[in-house]
């Protein structure tokens, strides 16, 4: 593996570490969060792990094979379908897990909002990468 690549895969480690992480350091009441096994999880944490699939699902699969290749419908269709499937997971999480949180007003931004950014950070990602790409196989670079 060569230094750059070392370099990426390392930001992407400490990146959604870091968000990961972040819920550990705003701990709200039990009541509402409870206690999933042994260690002790939030809402959170848990629709971070789904979104962390969700962008790199986005970002390696369905961006270079659709979005590229200019297959909009298809791409859409794809899009949709995983806001509804992401969604509906983590509600289901909210509802079984944590159903005081769940019947609190900011359950649907908690369960929507971070969906469509993470979709579209993994569109930005995948911009910025072929711009980089496109820029290193231009003549005289």
């Amino acid at each position: 593996m060569n230094s750059s690549r070392h370099i990426t895969v390392s930001l992407h480690v400490l990146i959604w570490g870091a968000i990961l992480l972040l819920p550990a350091f705003f701990d709200g009441p039990d009541e509402l969060y409870g206690d999933v096994g042994p260690f002790r999880w939030n809402f959170f944490t848990l629709a971070n792990l789904l979104h962390l699939g969700l962008f790199y699902f986005n970002a390696f699969y369905l961006y270079p094979r659709l979005l590229q290749r200019r297959k909009w419908g298809l791409y859409m269709v794809w899009i949709v379908g995983l806001i509804a499937a992401v969604y509906h997971i983590k509600l289901l999480i909210l509802v079984i897990w944590f159903p005081a949180l769940a019947r609190t007003e900011a359950a649907f931004a908690l369960t929507l909002f971070p969906i469509v950014f993470i979709l579209l950070m993994s569109i930005m990602y995948r911009l910025v990468l072929h711009k980089f790409s496109h820029e290193r196989s231009r003549p005289g670079m």
